[in-house]
């Protein structure tokens, strides 16, 4: 979550206010808020946060309430947009993309296909390898090793894509330096 930001900041300097978009529902939530908070306030940027409480169990479904989050964030008069990934997330990410471009608000995420879907970044994990860690911890809990008997992995592969259709979109030179790093590139 602080590489996000940090790399959202090393992009847009002028970066001062973030709105945070987040479904206070998604399990890790508090965490990614805990590690937004604190890096937020090395960086000398001021935080809001937004929740998407969708009451439906399809979000897309509850994009009125989506909107009332988009007002908010522009009166808030935000400078970028955090938006924490899972799988309800996605399912509005094109929604959030189009605001996000709509309002010029430089836009990052977790997961890749977040970028895909129209974010300007995404910084994360790579997730293709988290899947196949999965089915290595399924593949041994089929052969009998008990599921407490497993090591808990982290991450090791993180995962950079920055949208140059949408930085052109907001305006915005991308760094070649950052272009240098990027795992993928979406034109």
């Amino acid at each position: 979550m602080g590489k996000r930001i940090e790399l959202l900041k090393e992009w847009l300097p002028q970066t001062r206010r973030i709105a945070v978009l987040a479904r206070p529902q998604h399990p890790g939530e508090h965490l990614e808020r805990q590690a937004t908070e604190a890096v937020v306030g090395k960086l000398g940027i001021e935080l809001s946060y937004f929740p998407y409480q969708s009451q439906s169990f399809l979000p897309a479904r509850d994009l009125g309430e989506l909107e009332s989050v988009f007002r908010a964030v522009v009166q808030d008069h935000c400078d970028a947009l955090v938006v924490f990934p899972d799988s309800a997330m996605y399912e509005v990410c094109d929604r959030v993309a189009r605001f996000a471009l709509e309002a010029k608000l430089p836009s990052v995420s977790g997961w890749s296909s977040f970028a895909q879907k129209g974010l300007l970044m995404t910084y994360g994990p790579n997730v293709r390898e988290l899947y196949r860690s999965l089915a290595r911890y399924t593949d041994r809990i089929l052969r009998g090793t008990k599921p407490a008997d497993l090591p808990i992995e982290v991450p090791t592969k993180f995962y950079l894509a920055i949208n140059l259709k949408t930085a052109r979109g907001l305006g915005l030179e991308t760094p070649p330096m950052l272009l240098a790093r990027a795992d993928e590139v979406i034109e």
